[in-house]
């Protein structure tokens, strides 16, 4: 009978080394891992799976749980980058802020001539547009003239406004966030974070 406990108890043991000594997946035998292997714990030095190797399509990357506060890993999250179209994420927050969604823009040819390069939406001048469609436009199109358009509507010029992003930046913690523009149209001294975008989108996503 001792002999017989002791054995389940080996056998028990045996069987616990083994499931910690496997993997555990979802994912089938020839699916694509490109992604899962440069998945880095937050301090970019240990690989969830795969190889100890840097992302290759992304300068830096953050898995982040909003119901606990918690980064579950990262690689290179404070690297600054330039954001291009993620600058519309804190356009359309401050527009959200800041203005009135039943509010209507009248599109001017001003407000053309301030839009640089794809505007997204064929809009002409006179149209009304109100703030909540222009948001709609900035978020789901990413339209650089509805960007402009409410933007200026909100503070009333381009500069103030993107004064205004910076400082709401640095309100919501972003320390290597700074923006220039409205549309994320390329410049050098534009840059955010891994980290200070998942900080944008959580305040968005509120």
């Amino acid at each position: 009978m001792k002999k017989n406990s002791c054995f389940r108890r080996v056998l028990c043991f045996i069987l616990a080394l083994l499931i910690f000594a496997v993997p555990v997946t979802s994912f089938a035998e020839d699916a694509d891992l490109s992604v899962e292997q440069g998945a880095h714990s937050i301090d970019g030095k240990i690989p969830v799976v795969g190889p100890l190797e840097a992302l290759s399509m992304a300068p830096a990357a953050i898995m982040y749980d909003v119901t606990d506060d918690t980064v579950v890993y990262a690689t290179d999250p404070d690297s600054t980058y330039n954001p291009a179209g993620l600058v519309k994420l804190m356009t359309g927050l401050l527009v959200a802020e800041k203005g009135n969604m039943s509010d209507m823009v009248t599109i001017t040819q001003e407000t053309i001539d301030d839009c640089v390069g794809s505007n997204g939406i064929d809009f002409q001048v006179g149209e009304q547009v109100s703030m909540l469609d222009l948001l709609y436009c900035i978020m789901l199109e990413g339209a650089n003239l509805a960007a402009v358009a409410a933007a200026k509507h909100v503070s009333g010029d381009l500069e103030t406004f993107v004064s205004e992003m910076n400082a709401y930046a640095e309100e919501i913690g972003c320390t290597g966030t700074h923006f220039t523009n409205v549309d994320g149209l390329h410049d050098e001294a534009q840059t955010t974070t891994a980290r200070d975008v998942v900080k944008i989108v959580s305040a968005l996503s509120k």
